[in-house]
């Protein structure tokens, strides 16, 4: 038998459905809101603490296109990486004043 048919399912193949359970549309509603506000407070727990590293991440990002642009403009990294020694030096020695 291959694992897969191009044909539908056969009458015998196809699972029972199991009895759906009624109830009133308010009822739905508020338990339908209960789920989804569990659903956000479970996701916002299993996520929480995330926020330092995305901002450090976004940081380094930001410091690796600066980098980039300065290559970019000065014609190479050397270049650059002398543009930000002698501007770091700057003010460095400002701070020491």
């Amino acid at each position: 038998m291959a694992f897969w048919s191009h044909s539908r399912p056969t009458a015998t193949a196809t699972a029972a459905a199991e009895p759906v359970a009624s109830m009133d549309t308010a009822t739905l509603k508020t338990e339908l809101g209960h789920a989804y506000d569990r659903g956000r407070s479970d996701e916002r727990a299993r996520r929480a603490g995330r926020g330092v590293i995305a901002t450090l991440l976004v940081v380094l990002a930001t410091v690796g296109v600066m980098c980039l642009a300065l290559a970019a403009r000065d014609g190479s990294f050397g270049a650059a990486g002398a543009n930000v020694d002698r501007t770091l030096a700057q003010a460095m020695s400002q701070v020491g004043r």
